[in-house]
């Protein structure tokens, strides 16, 4: 009897032992357990500290929420018994604070170079020329980066921008002057060269003594010979240069004459010219020809 209950003392023993050393490692294991989830923990707010500096709650709204909502799944579970589940949330929360982090930068970068691009466009503007026609479409270009920037898409804003900044520094672009316009001698030069060749085809002799009040006797003679002898008379004078001095005048050019005779032959001659003109109280008249 006393050996019976020796063994079974033996075996009462024997089982708490098991039971202590089961308690001590579950009890282990719940501290390795709730350790891995202060580690966890401790990483998800140290990732979303550096995602907040960067702005990813702003930036990277979406992941950066996607991200606390996993935070505070994981809050809940370790307030539990489910402390596994409690650091594969935490795991998942800084997974996504490190996504945010990253695009938050991205987006960073694109945000400075869209602010550099509106800088140069302010400048630009203000040296364009609202009048311009590059101005109005350099304005709708600022408008359109505008309304980008304020969405954040920041990449966009800066073409925006920069195509605002093209068209600006175009409408302050100095333009050249505007030709300067005949004066009215030059107009009456012009006039009395056209009206002589126009006398050539006319055969007008007359008209060609009014012009040239100079033409001397033998002058006129060829001329009246020239002109009974052909079927036609065309003279083209085309003007190099023209100079004006008072009531001077030198005009500089091209002579072609083309002629058909009475027998029907064709006859074409160019020469250069030099007419030296003076204004009389009648107006311009040929004073010399060379």
């Amino acid at each position: 009897m006393a050996e019976e209950q020796q063994k079974q003392e033996q075996q009462r023993q024997e089982q708490q032992r098991v039971a202590i050393a089961r308690q001590k490692q579950e009890g282990e294991a719940a501290a390795a357990a709730r350790r891995a989830v202060e580690v966890a923990h401790a990483k998800t707010v140290s990732d979303k500290e550096q995602a907040t500096r960067a702005g990813a709650d702003t930036f990277a709204r979406d992941v950066f929420a996607a991200g606390a909502a996993k935070e505070a799944e994981g809050d809940k579970l370790a307030s539990g018994t489910d402390l596994g589940a409690a650091r594969q949330a935490y795991q998942d929360a800084s997974e996504r604070y490190g996504q945010a982090l990253q695009r938050a930068r991205v987006v960073s970068e694109q945000k400075g170079a869209a602010d550099q691009a509106r800088a140069r466009m302010t400048g630009e503007k203000a040296r364009a020329r609202p009048e311009a026609p590059e101005f109005t479409a350099a304005t709708a270009q600022e408008r359109q980066g505008a309304a980008a920037y304020q969405r954040l898409a920041f990449k966009e804003a800066g073409d925006s921008f920069h195509a605002a900044s093209e068209l600006f520094a175009k409408a302050a672009a100095v333009r050249p002057p505007d030709p300067p316009r005949p004066t009215r001698a030059a107009d009456d030069v012009r006039n009395l060269i056209n009206s002589y060749a126009r006398a050539f085809e006319a055969k007008d002799v007359a008209q060609l003594q009014r012009l040239r009040p100079g033409l001397k006797a033998d002058e006129i003679r060829r001329l009246r010979d020239s002109f009974e002898q052909s079927r036609e008379y065309r003279v083209s004078l085309k003007v190099d240069s023209l100079d004006i001095t008072g009531d001077d005048a030198i005009v500089k050019g091209k002579r072609e004459d083309n002629l058909v005779s009475k027998g029907g032959q064709a006859f074409r001659n160019e020469s250069s010219f030099t007419y030296r003109l003076k204004r009389t109280g009648d107006g311009w008249i040929i004073d010399s020809v060379n």
